[in-house]
Order: structure tokens, then sequence, then C-alpha cells
């Protein structure tokens, strides 16, 4: 029984090796290939060395009695292959980009000769990858730094450069964070993004911060990027649409370092359709985008290391950046028709009941309720009657303010004054009120990474990536009145990422790959007045809601009126 369990064991501690080296290939690469002589011939025990052109590391492997070798988990970048067999000139291949996840194919064939003399190979990269039958594309930090990008520089919007590829459906929430349909699946939710191999998802169901993933790195912090649009490995998982696979630098062993500013204004842009009909300027927008990158190494051929920071700020206002300040046309209460009068209103007959003239849009005193047959005593309905009821109307439709709830009469005159002209139909306000308010955006992130050659078997890296985003608007309407929508006037997200990985070769054919990941995110948003007991300053009686947080109003409806109060849902807290 104790040799059964043991076989159990050691069948198990297998599996997991070969899951964790499938888990690993996700961001990491593979180089394999064949060695020959000059007749074609396999070259059995030649020494393969792969040595990476930017950080001196150098992995070996041997090849087998066929002739072909397998090096694993191998960092991304360029490298210079080199083979020696007994009896052959060396042979050194220059140039061999290796992408994440991704296997790639160096094949020599060696020349008969002295072994102290070396030829340099010239092979140009395969046409067609006949390794993988996924299907994307695979992107290297200068292309992600150079291609354009406009906005606030948001990585994701590259991976529509992959076949298969779509903007979001209409009305997705993430549409701001550069989210995609690959292959005809809807985009919230059903891609899958990756940092350093580990999960980079938001998971919860609103994506109140815009985006689908926890951690959207700085486009100058990027080593590699991989988008797979269809033809994933079972390696990834999770979703049914693509993946984006993005890896942090590493340091290398020449220091490199960068500074940059990205900057947008308002005298680069046109105006809005909306303001000029509303014939007001340009809203205001300034974007500074800055920051700097720095690696090297710490021991030369050894340990390495990267950091990153990279701080955004927006002031913009009438949400022409989505989410930051409010602006379009509101329809509300004309002065008059907020002290009661609605004489305005007051339409022609439209008939008549009980002997009274009815009029159009005609307004009745609910004091004045009188009952003119049927009726016991009173109001009170006689037993088995159908009671009629009547009631006086407004004299010139204006109703007394003291009659009006003092709560409401307070409340009414928050409001401004309408500045748009109307002509609707019965001589209701529409779109009368046009406002733009204010809005700002700050983002504070960085990313650190340190890689550790300790032999020829194990190496171990690891990373740290964080995000502190505040996002601020202006309401609407003055005061209590609030009326945002759920993007209330504050939002604050709170993105951590954290990996550490070790890698052991056993063999060519046996990797293990121990891998730990941490990410989490912290969201939420506030509506307007959160701290203040409007139900108290406004004189509402009865149940008074208010605690931390969740001060101002409950969202009210007002008919042909524009909403006001909070949105029903905020304040809200995700994480």
């Amino acid at each position: 029984m104790p040799r059964r369990l043991t076989g159990i064991s050691s069948t198990f501690l297998l599996f997991l090796s070969f899951a964790c080296l499938a888990f690993g290939q996700r961001d990491l690469g593979t180089i394999t290939g064949t060695v020959t002589d000059p007749s074609g011939s396999a070259i059995a025990s030649a020494k393969i060395t792969a040595n990476n052109d930017a950080t001196g590391v150098a992995s070996t492997s041997v090849t087998t009695d066929t002739g072909s070798y397998t090096i694993p988990a191998v960092q991304p970048g360029t490298y210079t292959i080199s083979v020696e067999a007994a009896g052959f000139q060396k042979a050194v291949q220059k140039g061999v980009l290796v992408s994440p996840g991704v296997t790639t194919t160096a094949s020599l064939a060696l020349q008969v000769g002295n072994a102290s003399q070396t030829i340099e190979v010239t092979a140009a990269a395969p046409l067609l990858q006949t390794e993988s039958p996924a299907i994307g594309e695979s992107l290297s930090s200068q292309q992600v730094a150079e291609l354009p990008l406009g906005g606030q520089r948001t990585f994701t919007f590259l991976a529509r450069l992959s076949p298969g590829v779509l903007p979001p459906e209409n009305g997705a929430r993430a549409s701001l964070g550069g989210d995609f349909s690959a292959n005809g699946v809807r985009s919230t939710g059903e891609n899958n993004f990756l940092i350093n191999g580990v999960d980079n998802n938001v998971n919860v169901i609103d994506f109140i911060n815009q985006t689908s993933f926890v951690i959207g790195p700085s486009v100058d912090a990027i080593g590699d990027m991989q988008i797979i649009s269809n033809g994933a490995g079972p390696e990834y998982g999770r979703a049914a649409g693509g993946v984006v696979d993005i890896t942090i630098k590493s340091g290398t062993n020449q220091v490199h370092g960068t500074l940059f500013e990205v900057f947008q204004n308002t005298i680069l842009d046109a105006n809005r359709w909306e303001n000029n009909l509303a014939g007001t300027p340009r809203d205001p927008f300034k974007q500074n985008q800055f920051g700097a990158t720095l690696g090297g190494p710490l021991i030369k051929n050894k340990l390495f290391m990267f950091g990153d920071y990279q701080g955004t700020r927006i002031a913009t206002a009438g949400g022409t950046i989505q989410n930051l300040g409010y602006g379009g046309f509101y329809t509300i209460p004309t002065p008059a028709e907020r002290n009661g009068d609605f004489s305005a209103l007051l339409g022609g007959s439209v008939g008549s009941q009980n002997g009274q003239t009815i009029a159009a849009n005609q307004i009745y005193d609910p004091a004045s309720t009188a009952c003119v047959s049927g009726c016991s005593a009173g109001l009170t309905p006689a037993a088995g009657a159908n009671p009629v009821y009547t009631r006086a109307a407004y004299a010139g439709n204006r109703i007394p303010t003291s009659q009006m709830d003092p709560a409401a009469y307070k409340l009414a005159q928050l409001y401004p004054n309408p500045n748009q002209p109307f002509a609707a139909a019965g001589g209701y306000p529409q779109n009368d009120y046009y406002v733009t308010t204010p809005g700002a955006l700050n983002t504070d992130q960085g990313d650190g990474r340190v890689d550790y050659k300790l032999n020829d078997n194990n190496s171990i890296f690891g990373s740290m990536s964080w995000t502190n985003t505040a996002k601020s608007s202006i309401q609407p309407f003055p005061g209590a009145l609030d009326g945002t929508n759920f993007n209330g006037t504050g939002e604050t997200d709170l993105g951590r990422n954290g990996m550490i990985s070790w890698t052991h070769i056993f063999s060519p054919t046996l990797v293990n790959e121990a891998r730990v990941g941490f990410s989490r995110l912290v969201t939420s948003r506030t509506q307007a007045n959160s701290t203040t007991d409007e139900f108290k300053a406004l004189g509402i009686q009865g149940y008074d809601p208010t605690t931390s947080g969740n001060g101002g109003l409950p969202q009210i409806s007002l008919g042909r009126y524009s909403t006001i109060g909070a949105q029903d849902w905020l304040p809200t807290k995700e994480y």
C-alpha cells in the first residue's frame, strides 16, 4: 500500500511539473531545431548554446541521437545560437528572435573541419509558423512604444492589429480601455489578459474602472506583447475571446533609460457639434502624460533590474473624455413653474364634465375634492354606489406656494435658469438648459522587475505593478439637485499585481516552473454631496437614510424633466 501511494504521488508531481511547464510557456519562449552534417545526417551529442544578446545569459542543450535539441523556458529576446561538435567547424547563427509563448526553430548544418574554425550561418525567419496553430500577432517593445496610439496610449488598442479582432460592441463599458471583440465573441469579460504570465483580469461584473484588465502598464515598460485571436493553447483557458499577454521589460547588461512627455491641448482640437449648436466654445482639454524608465545590470550576465513610472494628468470638461465632466442638453422647469405658475401650459377646452369645462393641461386643487353623488357622508362612498367626485381648478393654472411642500419648494429654487430657447408642443420646456462641467483624471503608476540567473538550470524573476487613478467630475445641476448618472462625481481605481517565478530545468524535456501571482482591483464611485445630509438640509421629514458616504438625494424622476438626485447604484465599491 505505501508503495502504491508513492507511485501516485510521483505521478501527481510529474503531472504538476508538466502543468507548470505549460503555464510558464505563456510568457517564455522555446528554441528548438536539428543539427546535421553536410550530407543531411543527424549529429548526436552536439553542444548547443543560446546566448541572450541583451543580457549575456546563456542556456545550453545537447542534441539527441536524431540530431534534435530543445532549449525550453528562455526569456523573450534576440539570441545568438552556437553549435559545437567533434570533427566539425563551430557554427553560429545570430539574430534568432524568441517571442513569448512561441517555439522558435533554429536548425544548423555543420561543415567538416577544425573546431577552432567558426562559420556564421545566415537564415531568414520562416514565413509560416508551423509549431503552433494559434492566430495572432507578436509585438516587440519597439513596436509597442512607437506604433500610433492616441488618447492615453492604452496598450490594448494594439490588439486590433491582429486578424479577427474588431472594436467592442456598442455600449461596452470597457471600450475606453481598448477592449475588443475577437472572432465575434463579445468583448466585456470574454478576453483573457495576462501580465508576466499571471492573471490580470478584472473580475467585478460592472467594470466601473472602464477596463477589462487590472494593470495597464506604460507602453514604454512593455517588453513584448502577444495577441492571440484564435487557436490559443490549453494553457491559456478562461475565456472564449482573445488573449493579450504582456511582459514587463527586464534589465540588460547595458544601462538604458528613457524620459518622455506626451502632450495634448485644446488648441489642437475642433469644437463639438453640441457646443456649436448651443453657441458655446470648445471645452478645455489638457493632457500630460509623462514618465521615465531605467534598466540595467546589478551583476553582469546574472542579475538585472528594471523600473518605470508614468503619470497622467487630464483636465477637461463636458465629457470630451468619457466619464470626465458632464455636458449636454437638459430639461428643467422655468422660473415661473418653480413658483407654481403653469399658466403658460394652459390650453383650450378639451371637453366638460359635471358641468365644468376642462382645459388642456389644467391643474386641479386636491384640497377642493368634493363628492357630487354616491357618497354617504363627506367623501365616503355609499354602500353599493359608484361615487362621482369633482375638484376645483387652480385659478390661472397657478398653484399657491402656501400649498407646496416646503422641502420640495426649497429644492425647486436650486434650479438654474434656462439658457436655451425652446418651442415644444403645448408650451412644455424641452432641452432648455445646456451645460458643460469640468472633469479631471490623475493617474500614478509604475512597475518593477528583477531577473536572476542562479546557474544553468535555475533562474528566478519577479515583478510588482501598481496603479492609482482618481477621477472627478462636477455635477450638471447645483447643490442637492445633482443630476449625475452612474459615473457619479468621483471614482477611485487601485490596481495591484505581483508575481514571482522559479524555473528549474531537469532536462530539455522536463522543466518545472513554480509561479505565484497576486492581482487585485479596488474600485469605487461616489455621488455628489456624498458627505452632506440633504434630507436634513432640505427639511425632508421621516426616514433619513444618510450614512457615511451615502449623503445627497436619491434618484428622483420628474416625467418630462431631467432626472435629479444621485443614480440608484451610488455609492458603490467593488473589489
